[in-house]
């Protein structure tokens, strides 16, 4: 007699296949999502909005070697850019800080703004006269820099910056600066090189 053959049984559980066809059917929609998000990048070309040092300058310093005390003021020109060609941006939580030697001189916090695509708005600060109480050695330190007719200071800054990618909703960056400014005593004016391009981290938001 001859011998029948049977196909071999599938003893594979219909969960275990439906859950396989779930897997497979994500992983595709997520390439899909990939290519759409790559193409959407190279063809709006986002970039990230910048906080740039456009000037800077000592308007006064008086250093009282008798009691340590130094009376130092700044003042600033900041620009706020935004290269994107078809979006506007908006700057918010936006706050700066300048510091002499780890002594704070000034802090101030700027209003939420917005800027139009492929614009820039200009950020006027000067700082109010402030005196800061110095020990001996930062008093012989400062007394050396005044020699060199050059001050340091710290500044440092944080913004929140939100805008529309087309139809992918929107983008959210946060900047921020971290520059060392070095004044001319005798109150020259310095154009920095102090911008999120060259001195600044950006991270995404997320929320």
């Amino acid at each position: 007699m001859q011998r029948q053959n049977f196909p071999p049984h599938d003893h594979t559980h219909p969960l275990f296949k439906c859950v396989v066809l779930i897997a497979s059917l994500l992983a595709i929609l997520v390439i899909i999502a990939g290519i759409v998000v790559c193409i959407g990048y190279k063809t709006m070309k986002p970039k990230v909005p910048e906080i740039i040092v456009a000037r800077a300058e000592l308007d006064a310093v008086d250093f009282n070697h008798s009691n340590l005390l130094l009376t130092i003021k700044v003042s600033l020109v900041m620009t706020a850019e935004n290269a994107n060609l078809k979006s506007r941006v908006s700057f918010y939580d936006t706050s700066f800080s300048l510091n002499f030697n780890g002594h704070r001189i000034a802090k101030w916090a700027i209003e939420p703004f917005g800027i139009n695509a492929n614009s820039s708005v200009i950020v006027n600060y000067i700082s109010q006269p402030t005196t800061i109480h110095l020990n001996a050695v930062e008093g012989e330190d400062l007394d050396r820099s005044m020699e060199l007719n050059m001050i340091s200071v710290d500044l440092k800054g944080n913004s929140k910056t939100r805008w529309r990618l087309g139809q992918f909703g929107p983008i959210k960056f946060g900047v921020h600066l971290n520059c060392q400014l070095l004044l001319p005593v005798d109150s020259t004016t310095i154009f920095s090189n102090c911008s999120s391009r060259v001195a600044l981290r950006f991270v995404i938001l997320s929320r």
